[in-house]
């Protein structure tokens, strides 16, 4: 999720050699480490005090879904928000996970102004629906390595958090 750094969770987990369950037992066990994108969190704001309401879809399990609420209703100082995460069990990749929500919840309910997230396949899932979308850094200050696979590169920020 774009609005977390859980890369360095992933980086652990690979140095780990975990794979499958014990790669996300791992990471529902980490979670709650994962520190806010402060430039996300302050736009997100300004939509807030605008009155626009966020929307959040994350490739998180379900099974976190409390410890993920939490961590975004601190990061905002707030406790109206939507979040649609993935099924338990369910290890489709997160582009298809997401693009599912996206057609059967969000769209349907809601008018997207825009997108972020921290990974190409989904900033190209978005801009296949017409979205605008935010390709957000990742902790380190680095593109997605999905962008080296990808045929197009459609647009990445260089902000960087604080």
């Amino acid at each position: 999720m774009w609005f977390f750094y859980t890369n360095p969770i992933f980086k652990k987990a690979e140095e780990m050699n975990l794979s499958g369950d014990d790669l996300w037992n791992f990471f529902h066990e980490k979670v709650k480490e994962c520190s806010v994108n402060h430039w996300a969190r302050d736009m997100i704001g300004l939509y807030i005090r605008k009155g626009i309401s966020p929307v959040f879809v994350t490739a998180r399990s379900e099974e976190i879904w409390l410890e993920t609420f939490m961590s975004i209703a601190k990061g905002l100082h707030m406790t109206y928000f939507d979040l649609y995460m993935r099924k338990p069990g369910d290890k489709r990749p997160s582009e298809i996970v997401k693009e599912e929500i996206l057609l059967d919840y969000v769209l349907p309910l809601y008018e997207v102004e825009f997108a972020l997230d921290d990974d190409i396949k989904n900033c190209e899932m978005y801009a296949k629906h017409g979205i605008p979308v935010l390709h957000v850094l990742n902790a380190e200050g680095e593109i997605c390595p999905n962008v080296a696979k990808c045929s197009e590169l459609l647009a990445v920020s260089d902000i960087q958090s604080n």
